[in-house]
């Protein structure tokens, strides 16, 4: 079945077929041919391979622009096709997760905030964001409480803006985004590349139980507050719309309750009291 994404208002046409977690196989075709060039191929490929054909612009079911083809405007509908698989791809598990997270909460016991943040951290494509994290403490499914704070990091990674400020406590633990990043011993610091990514804060909340998620990115206006909780709410076009309200979901599993406020940078903070 071929599917369309538009790139700059041209809609670039490609086919899938094969495994969704094969080793994708990305194949154009010569001039004056169309991704079905390929079809005679695809018996022998698709037992292994994740097959992305694409129809390059003039040909087949691709838009055809006037001007010039040049052979970035051809790599960037490439790059297009494939943002659109990945974001197909996360919407498929977010709502898996959407739908499982309402259920129930395994078994809770104490767990460390920070420890498991950390764990969540990895699960990420950070870029390069910091993370710094403070003991805080609660009873929580450990499982489900990293699920909640991955999406949270994913959501301060897609919204988050150039870092103006932000100075860990001491004693604080950070993680920066760099896969790179390896620890000398007996540090607390993991270095990376930090130029201009958004840091997140994880801690706890003064004078109550309970823990805060908060970032220097360029913030929710307040009437906007409750609807980014909404499945399929999102500023951002990449984004899936399901992240937040898993997080509200997971929270409310717990007995939580979650409130979105402006961090002390201008960006989110995410609340989250009544907590154990």
């Amino acid at each position: 079945m071929v599917e369309t994404v538009s790139v700059n208002g041209i809609r670039i046409a490609y086919a899938e077929d094969g495994p969704a977690n094969g080793p994708p196989l990305v194949m154009s075709h010569s001039l004056s041919a169309s991704q079905a060039m390929w079809e005679p191929q695809l018996p022998a490929l698709t037992d292994r391979y994740r097959v992305i054909r694409i129809d390059t612009r003039g040909h087949g079911s691709s838009d055809a622009p006037a001007g010039e083809y040049t052979l970035e405007g051809l790599a960037d509908d490439v790059l297009a096709v494939a943002d659109a698989l990945n974001k197909m791809e996360r919407l498929i598990d977010d709502l898996l997760s959407l739908a499982r997270q309402g259920e129930v909460v395994g078994e809770t016991t104490p767990v460390d905030v920070a420890a498991v943040a950390r764990r969540a951290w990895d699960t990420v494509e950070t870029e390069d964001a910091t993370l710094e994290r403070a003991t805080a403490t609660v009873e929580a499914d450990d499982e489900r409480l990293a699920e909640l704070l991955g999406n949270l990091f994913r959501n301060s990674v897609e919204h988050g803006a150039r870092r103006t400020s932000g100075r860990s406590p001491p004693g604080d633990s950070v993680e920066h985004g760099s896969a790179s990043s390896r620890p000398a011993a007996d540090d607390a610091v993991e270095h990376g590349d930090t130029s201009g990514g958004v840091t997140i804060r994880i801690g706890p909340l003064d004078g109550e139980r309970g823990f805060y998620v908060e970032d220097d990115g360029p913030g929710v206006p307040e009437e906007k507050r409750q609807e980014v909780f909404e499945a399929g709410e999102s500023t951002n076009p990449q984004g899936t719309g399901f992240g937040l309200s898993i997080v509200k979901r997971i929270a409310e599993a717990h007995g939580w309750e979650v409130d979105l406020e402006r961090s002390f940078d201008g960006g989110a903070r995410f609340e989250f009291t009544n907590v154990r």
